[in-house]
C-alpha cells in the first residue's frame, strides 16, 4: 500500500511565524483567563487580566503585520512553523498539567475543559510537523482500492466475531467485569475524575470512555465491553498497516486474518475484565509509526507515535514495557543495525519529544500520587512480594533458575498451558496449527536479527515474554497477559506461513496460484477450528467467571436488573453465596439493595412488591413457601441446565 505525502522537509523560517506566535499566544492567555475565572474562586483578579492581556496582544499583533524590529528578531531566530506549534504545544499541554491539579485541590469535577486544552496540544503538535507536505489522498485511495476493501473485508469479518450478541455472550460479567463497571460508575469524586488519574493501573481516559459508553447506552454488559470490541476490531488494520511495513502485503494480509480469528482475541475483545486487548491495538500502531518515521526519516510519523504512547501509557501497563523496549531497541539498533539510525538521531528526538508532552498531565498525577502507578506491581510483582525466596526454599533452585523457568512459562502460555485466568478454556492462547507456523517464523526472525525488521519482531516479542516471565505473578496469569504478544506472534505466524507456501509450491505449475490456495486452505481450517472451539466449545460450556459463585452473581445481578426501584428483596442465602461479594450484582442491578436471609424462609414477613430470590440449594424451600402466598410470579433462571436461582415476585 503505497503512502501519500512526499518526502519530508527540513522546516524553513516563516514569514508569518511572527504573527501565529502572537495569535497562538493570545488564545493561549485567553483560554488561561477564562480557565482561572472557572476553576479559581480567589482568581478573579488574575482571570480578568490574563483575559484582557491576550485580547491586546490578539488585537495588537495578530491582526497586522508586527513592527519591522520585532519581525526582525524572529528572522534572526529562524522562528518557523514547525518551531512555533511546538512553542504553543508545550505551553497548552503545561496548562493542561496544572489545571488538573488545581482541579483536585479544589474538588471540581468537570474535567472536559481541560482534556480540550490537551487535546488543542497535541493537535498543534501533530499539524507543526506537516509543514511542506501535502497529501494526495484522492489518489492515493484510489490507487489503493483494492487492498483497503479486502482490509476493510477482514476487520468487518473481525467486527462480527467480536460485537454479535456482545451483551448476551458470554452470558456472566466476571468478577473484575464486575468491579470495573461498578467502579466506573460509583466512582465519581476526586482524583479518579481526573482522566489522567489511575485505577488499579486503568487510566482515567480509557475508565471514562467506559463511562461515556455506559451513560449513552445503558448499565448493560453491552455498554461495559463496547470499548475492548473496538480495540480489538481496530487491532487488525492497525496490525496490518505495521506487518505490510515489515514483511510486505501477502503477510500483511496473513497475520490480520490470524489475529482476526484468533479464539483468545475474540474472547479478550468480549470481556473488560483484561485491558491488555487495548495494547494490541495501541503497540501495533506505536510500533508502525516508530520503525516507519526512524526508518523513512519523517517525523511526522514519530509524533504521531509518540502521541499514541502516551495514550496508551493513560490506558494500562503495556505501555511501560514497550517504553523500555523502544530504549533498549534503539541502543542496540545502533550497533547491530546501524544505517536505521545513523544521522536520525534528531529525527528520532521527536519520537519522545512528543510522548513526553502528550504525557505531561499523566506525570503531574503520577508525581503527586506515586503509589497508584505501581498499584499493579506490588499486588503481583515478584520482587515486591516473597514469592522467589519461598520458591528458592521450597525447590533449592536457584533465583536465576527459576526465573528462566518462569520466562519459559510464559513462553509456553501461548502454545502449551491452558488459557484458564479470565477464560476457562482448555486449550492454549494460539490453536496447533498458528503455533507451528509462529515457531518456523520465530526461527527465521531469529536468524536475520540483524535486519532492522527482524531485530524489531524479536525484540519486541521477547521484551513482553520476559518481562511478564521475570516481574508479573502468579503464573496461571501468564496466558492473558501474552496476549500483549500477539501482534508481534501473528506476523510471525504470517512469515511461517509464507515461508511454507513457497517451499511447498515451488515446483507446482504455477507456483503463485498455488501458494494463494495452500494459504487459503490453511487460513479456512484455522478459522473453523478458533471459531468452533470459541463459540461452540467454550461458551456453550458456562465455564467463563471461574466458579459457580461468579456465574450465580451475574445471574442474580440480571434478574434484579428486571424489578423496579421500590421493589423490596430478599434472597435466601447461606455463606458461600449471598449478596455483596461480587460488585457485578451491583453494576447489572444499579445498585438495588438485597437482604440476606441465611435464616428460614418463614421469616420474612413480604409487604406489596416484594421479590424473593433463592440461591440453588434452598429452591424447595421457596417453592414450598409460594403455596402460603398465591398470586406472585415465580421464575428460574438456568445455567446450561443447572439451576442458578429461583425468584417469587409478590406485586
Amino acid at each position: 500500500m503505497s503512502e501519500p505525502g512526499p518526502q519530508p522537509q527540513t522546516p524553513q523560517p516563516n514569514d508569518q511565524a511572527p504573527r501565529m506566535l502572537a495569535a497562538g499566544l493570545a488564545i493561549i492567555l485567553l483560554a488561561l483567563g477564562q480557565m482561572i475565572l472557572l476553576a479559581l474562586p480567589d482568581g478573579t483578579v488574575a482571570g480578568v487580566c490574563i483575559t484582557l492581556a491576550g485580547g491586546v496582544v490578539f488585537l495588537a499583533f495578530a491582526l497586522r503585520e508586527p513592527p519591522a524590529r520585532l519581525s526582525g528578531f524572529f528572522a534572526r531566530a529562524r522562528l518557523s512553523f514547525r518551531g512555533v506549534c511546538l512553542f504553543i504545544s508545550i505551553l497548552l499541554t503545561l496548562i493542561a498539567a496544572f489545571f488538573t491539579v488545581a482541579y483536585e485541590i479544589r474538588d471540581r469535577l468537570d474535567y472536559t475543559p481541560i482534556v480540550l486544552i490537551w487535546l488543542s496540544g497535541v493537535a498543534t503538535l501533530i499539524v507543526g510537523f506537516t509543514t511542506g507536505r501535502t497529501f494526495a489522498v484522492r489518489t492515493w485511495l484510489k490507487e489503493n482500492r483494492w487492498e483497503l476493501l479486502i482490509v476493510a473485508l477482514i476487520t468487518l469479518g473481525a467486527a462480527l466475531l467480536r460485537f454479535i450478541e456482545l451483551g448476551n455472550l458470554p452470558r456472566v460479567i466476571d468478577g473484575d467485569e464486575g468491579l470495573i463497571g461498578q467502579f466506573v460508575v460509583a466512582a465519581k469524586g476526586n482524583p479518579l475524575a481526573n482522566p489522567w488519574s489511575l485505577f488499579a493501573n486503568i487510566g482515567g481516559l480509557y475508565r471514562h470512555s467506559i463511562g461515556l459508553a455506559i451513560k449513552v447506552l445503558g448499565q448493560t454488559p453491552y455498554a461495559l465491553r463496547l470499548l475492548p470490541a473496538m480495540g480489538g476490531t481496530l487491532a487488525i488494520p492497525a496490525l496490518y498497516v505495521l506487518a505490510r511495513h515489515l514483511a510486505g502485503r501477502r503477510v500483511a494480509v496473513y497475520a490480520a486474518i490470524l489475529l482476526a480469528v484468533a479464539h483468545a482475541h475474540v474472547h479478550f475483545s468480549r470481556t473488560t475484565a483484561v485491558t491488555y486487548t487495548q495494547s494490541t491495538l495501541f503497540a501495533a500502531l506505536e510500533v508502525y509509526f516508530f520503525i516507519s518515521g526512524l526508518s523513512k526519516r519523517d517525523p511526522l510519523r514519530l509524533a504521531i507515535g509518540g502521541v499514541l504512547l502516551a495514550v496508551h501509557f493513560n490506558t494500562y501497563l503495556g505501555a511501560q514495557i514497550l517504553i523500555a523496549f523502544f530504549l533498549v531497541y534503539t541502543l542496540i539498533a545502533a550497533v547491530v543495525a546501524r544505517p536505521l539510525l545513523r544521522g536520525a538521531w534528531r529525527t528520532y528526538s521527536v519520537f519522545w519529544l512528543s510522548f513526553i508532552i502528550a504525557s505531561l498531565p499523566q506525570f503531574t498525577f503520577i508525581l503527586r500520587h506515586p503509589d497508584e502507578f505501581v498499584t499493579r506491581l506490588n499486588q503481583g510483582g515478584t520482587f515486591e512480594s516473597t514469592w522467589l525466596i519461598d520458591e528458592m526454599a521450597r525447590t533449592g533452585a536457584s533465583a536465576m533458575q527459576i526465573l528462566f523457568e518462569r520466562v519459559m512459562h510464559a513462553f509456553l502460555s501461548l502454545n502449551h498451558y491452558p488459557a484458564l485466568d479470565f477464560y476457562g478454556a482448555f486449550i492454549p492462547m494460539i490453536d496447533v496449527i498458528t503455533a507451528t507456523l509462529f515457531t518456523l517464523g520465530l526461527l527465521y526472525a531469529l536468524w536475520h536479527t540483524r535486519d532492522y525488521r527482524y531485530l524489531l519482531l524479536n525484540g519486541w516479542f521477547w521484551s513482553l515474554t520476559i518481562a511478564i516471565g521475570v516481574f508479573s505473578l502468579p503464573p496461571n496469569s501468564d496466558s492473558y497477559r501474552m496476549l500483549m504478544t500477539f501482534p508481534a506472534v501473528m506476523i510471525m505466524a504470517a512469515m511461517g506461513l509464507e515461508l511454507i507456501g513457497k517451499a511447498l509450491t515451488a515446483a507446482a505449475r504455477n507456483p503463485h496460484l498455488a501458494e494463494i490456495g495452500l494459504a487459503v486452505l490453511i487460513l479456512m481450517t484455522i478459522m473453523l477450528y478458533n471459531t468452533r472451539a470459541y463459540y461452540v466449545d467454550f461458551l456453550q460450556q458456562c465455564r467463563f467467571g471461574g466458579d459457580s459463585r461468579t456465574r450465580f452473581a451475574s445471574y442474580l445481578g440480571k434478574y434484579l436488573g428486571t424489578l423496579d426501584r421500590e421493589t423490596t428483596v430478599y434472597l435466601l442465602s447461606n455463606e458461600g453465596q449471598r449478596y455483596g461479594t461480587h460488585p457485578s450484582v451491583d453494576f447489572l442491578s444499579k445498585s438495588l439493595p438485597v437482604h440476606n436471609v441465611d435464616g428460614p424462609v418463614t421469616d420474612i414477613q413480604p409487604d406489596i412488591n416484594t421479590a424473593i430470590i433463592a440461591i440453588e440449594s434452598r429452591a424447595d424451600e421457596l417453592r414450598q413457601w409460594t403455596r402460603n402466598y398465591p398470586g406472585g410470579k415465580l421464575r428460574q433462571e438456568f445455567d446450561c441446565g443447572n439451576l442458578m436461582l429461583l425468584a417469587y415476585w409478590l406485586p
